[in-house]
């Protein structure tokens, strides 16, 4: 009987708590640590990790959200090839938060044309 109480509490708290319509970034990637943790790509390094990751992540969410249409059978490392070729020829833009950068790469590499499947 004693969680009742604490129940209503939590319900209370998040019946109190104001709804967000802007995105809400929860990482803080700027392009000059995608670039580093990009630059090496093996499978032993947390770099690897941490920039196959994140990139599967943003891409993902482009997808999700029709910003991009990747054709079928593009490889992450296609991805990540496509990403460090936009941020090497734009270092004055590195300390743009990656998602943005990533989002400038892949929508011009996979546009939505007219009439192609998203």
């Amino acid at each position: 009987m004693r969680k009742l109480p604490a129940l209503g509490i939590l319900a209370l708290a998040l019946v109190a708590i104001p709804a967000r319509t802007e995105t809400v970034v929860l990482s803080d990637m700027p392009g000059s640590r995608l670039i580093e943790t990009c630059s090496v790509v093996s499978t032993v390094t947390a770099g690897y990790n941490i920039c196959t990751g994140y990139t599967a992540a943003v891409t993902d969410s482009l997808v999700l959200g029709k910003e991009i249409c990747r054709p079928t059978g593009v490889t992450g490392n296609q991805i990540i090839a496509i990403i460090r070729k936009h941020l090497e020829a734009n270092p004055d833009r590195w300390h743009l938060h990656g998602y943005t950068l990533i989002r400038e790469a892949l929508k011009g590499a996979f546009p939505c044309e007219a009439g192609r499947i998203r």
